[in-house]
Parts: C-alpha cells; sequence; structure tokens
C-alpha cells in the first residue's frame, strides 16, 4: 500500500480540507490514511475530508448559495449535454457529413478549455475562422439557455465563483495536493478568494 508524504499526513492529523486532482487520488489517499491506522493499531478514526477539485468545486457552489450568494446552480451533465447538442444539431443542419453528437462533444470541450484559460467568448466572437464563429454560435446559445434555466454552464463556473465571498466556506486552511500547474481560472478564483481571507 502507498504510503502518504509527510506533509500531506501532518494536514491529514489536522483534520483540514484536502483537495487533489482526481476521484481515483481521492480514494488512493483515504485508503492510504486507513491503512496507515491500522498499522499504528488504530481501530477507529475519523475519515479525512479528500475530495477531488471537481466535487469540492461543486460543494463549494452548493455552500456559497446555501448562504445567499447570488451563485446559479451548475447545469447537471445530462442538461449540459442537451443543450451542446441542440447547437451542434443547429449547426451541422446543412452539413449532411457531420454527425451532431461529435460536434457537440467537441464544443463543449473547447469550451471548457476556453473558460478554463480564460478566453472571453467575445474573443472568440471577434475570430473570423469558421471553427471560432461555430464556437462562438454555441456558446451563445448554451450560455442563454442555461440563464433560462437559472443555471451555469461549467465553462463559467469558475469565474462566477471568483466573484463570491468565500467567507461562508469557513475559516480552515484548504490544502491542494497533486494538481501540478493549475489552470488560469482556478488560479483567478483561488487567488481572489485568498485576497477575501481564504487561506490555501
Amino acid at each position: 500500500m502507498h504510503t502518504l508524504s509527510g506533509d500531506l499526513q501532518r494536514v491529514l492529523e489536522l483534520g483540514d480540507p484536502v483537495v487533489v486532482a482526481s476521484r481515483q487520488r481521492a480514494v488512493a489517499v483515504r485508503l492510504s490514511h486507513a491503512s496507515g491506522e491500522l498499522r499504528r493499531g488504530r481501530t477507529a478514526w475519523v475519515t479525512p475530508d479528500v475530495e477531488p477539485l471537481g466535487a469540492w468545486t461543486q460543494a463549494c457552489a452548493a455552500r456559497l448559495r446555501a448562504a445567499g450568494e447570488p451563485l446559479p446552480r451548475m447545469l447537471g451533465p445530462h442538461e449540459e449535454w442537451l443543450l451542446w447538442s441542440e447547437s451542434a444539431a443547429e449547426l451541422s443542419a446543412d452539413f449532411p457529413l457531420l454527425r451532431a453528437e461529435t460536434l457537440a462533444d467537441g464544443l463543449a470541450r473547447a469550451a471548457l478549455l476556453a473558460g478554463d484559460y480564460r478566453i472571453p467568448a467575445s474573443s472568440i466572437a471577434a475570430d473570423p475562422g469558421h471553427e471560432a464563429q461555430w464556437l462562438a454560435r454555441a456558446l451563445r446559445h448554451v450560455e442563454q439557455r442555461a440563464a433560462a434555466l437559472g443555471a451555469l454552464p461549467r465553462h463559467l463556473g469558475w469565474s462566477a465563483l471568483a466573484s463570491c465571498d468565500p467567507r461562508p466556506l469557513g475559516s480552515r486552511p484548504v490544502h491542494l495536493f497533486g494538481h501540478g500547474r493549475l489552470r488560469p481560472a482556478v488560479e483567478h478564483a483561488l487567488s481572489a478568494w485568498g485576497a477575501a481571507g481564504m487561506r490555501f
């Protein structure tokens, strides 16, 4: 069984929240912690607060909404898939060789990358290339339909979170492990929250 680094072990013993890069890493950290506790002869312990970045983000958004922040809910995966599929079907209607499902997946991935790298929709729309114009049209469609549902698509999640007051999330420091370099939208949101007093 994998053993935890000394820094991570100390954070877990303090009971501070830990955010890791993936669900698999979260499971591995919990299992390694449990293995260490068993090796120490313990039969009961507090399960550490370890979450992947995506789950932690969703939990933060839910807590902020519950505290009164004017943050729309995030679209569910099926809702968002439907909106991208609608947009792709409209865009590909005159192109019988294009599969709308494949186009929808590509547009959704491109939107996530644009959001992660803080590329504004206006910059995408200003690009005269056909691909950029299709993406700009799809973004408008998805964002307008999501707004009508009182929700946000995933590509706008970090920018919306960055504008929220993080105080409802508590005063415990949050520790990020195993992420490498964070994407600019995540860095921006964490920096904004850090400036508002949240500790990382």
